[in-house]
């Protein structure tokens, strides 16, 4: 998961934050919350 969240923030140059970056994954099938994302973007 960790993977593909830093690959959607470096493919956004890095504009995208959590709630952008869970969009895009749920478009993908994953469900995960924002505050999961925000925690792994530290």
């Amino acid at each position: 998961m960790a993977e593909k969240v830093k690959k959607i923030h470096e493919k956004s140059r890095g504009t995208y934050g959590a709630r952008c970056i869970r969009q895009e994954l749920a478009e993908g099938g994953e469900s995960v919350s924002h505050q999961r994302i925000g925690r792994l973007m530290k």
